[in-house]
């Protein structure tokens, strides 16, 4: 037969919780008027946490009324005595809120027995922020929970998510369900999620990738932290706009370097100088490099005048007739690497590319 806890232990035990326990907690004994309503209210216990909170030593507060210990109670925006003195009154239960000096408390309040009014207050402060910075940061947000089979990641579920996850995924009501729910293909697609967010909930290490979501028909860049005890945190961006451009710049430079390297005339891009003069070549085709003899990487480190058998004061008369023209065509002579003399018949064009100054070159032999 199991022992029995002594009154004297069990006084002990709460004893203990009610001096060690983080909460505030009093205890209230209600003072009614004539007419039976709330007047005041009467401290019969505190704990070390309210005295911490509230700056009030238990000996001070115990016996003494509300409208004593806080002076101008009564004009506070809550009416305490009234709310509270309801609770010990018909012991019906209550929650609330109540910011006090930057702090937000959460007041829940019951009746333990007829006349007394038993008050908790847990800070939220950090949890509100928390919500709060959820709420308004533009990124989505997920935490959730890795299910593991035999000691394999098999899926995971939605514990939480902010109000951006549903603007960036076109997912709604994903708290409380696995990922194989909201998205049944996703083993299939992209495999490799599960993996990633088990690995860092294991480890602790963070990881950051990049994925197309074939199901969401939308590329998402996520941030995976370890929140402990097979827990993890998602911070996720949409850049599928990004990757549509990306793509295209992509299928642009192809289509220009198809072109750039197929013409049948020698092309060079240069840049300017910072003295605003003709600077260092920027790119070549093959016909260039063939036809002066050089290879690429040795011509792209090459300029104007490396490659010209004509005169700095020729040069700089052909450079100012194109900046002020645009588009030039005249005859001069190349200097190849072996140094054979090439005359040609050059279009230059100028133009600005990105902000910076651009000479484009089209000698025909």
């Amino acid at each position: 037969m199991a022992k029995q806890i002594s009154p004297d232990l069990r006084e002990n035990i709460f004893r203990g919780l009610f001096d060690n326990m983080l909460d505030t907690f009093s205890l209230r004994k209600v003072i009614v008027g004539e007419s039976g309503e709330p007047v005041d209210l009467e401290y019969v216990d505190v704990n070390p946490a309210f005295e911490k909170l509230w700056g009030l030593k238990a000996a001070d507060v115990i016996g003494r009324r509300i409208t004593e210990v806080f002076s101008g109670i009564e004009n506070d925006d809550v009416d305490w005595i009234r709310v509270l003195g309801e609770v010990a009154l018909t012991g019906r239960p209550l929650t609330m809120e109540q910011h006090y000096q930057g702090t937000i408390l959460q007041i829940s309040a019951y009746c333990p027995e007829p006349g007394l009014v038993a008050a908790i207050a847990y800070d939220i402060t950090a949890n509100k922020r928390y919500e709060s910075l959820m709420a308004s940061m533009p990124d989505g947000f997920a935490y959730c929970k890795m299910i593991y089979e035999n000691g394999e990641p098999q899926d995971f579920v939605y514990l939480a998510v902010n109000d951006a996850f549903a603007k960036l995924t076109g997912l709604k009501e994903v708290v409380g369900k696995r990922v194989t729910e909201v998205l049944p293909k996703i083993k299939e697609t992209n495999p490799e999620l599960l993996q990633i967010c088990s690995r860092v909930a294991r480890t602790g290490r963070p990881e950051r990738f990049e994925d197309y979501f074939e199901q969401l028909r939308a590329w998402l860049s996520i941030s995976v932290s370890s929140q402990g005890d097979g827990h993890f945190m998602a911070i996720f961006d949409n850049i599928t706009e990004r990757k549509q451009m990306e793509e295209t710049l992509i299928e642009r430079e192809l289509r220009y370097r198809m072109l750039f390297e197929n013409v049948n005339d020698a092309i060079i891009l240069l840049g300017i100088d910072r003295d605003g003069h003709p600077g260092k070549f920027v790119d070549v085709n093959d016909i260039a490099c063939r036809r002066l003899g050089y290879s690429r990487d040795e011509l792209l480190g090459l300029s104007v005048k490396d490659i010209s058998a004509q005169s700095e004061n020729i040069r700089s008369g052909y450079f100012n007739k194109i900046k002020e023209e645009k588009n030039v065509t005249f005859e001069t002579i190349h200097k190849a690497k072996d140094g054979t003399l090439i005359p040609v018949e050059q279009s230059v064009r100028y133009f600005e590319m990105s902000g910076k100054s651009i000479f484009y070159l089209l000698p025909a032999t």
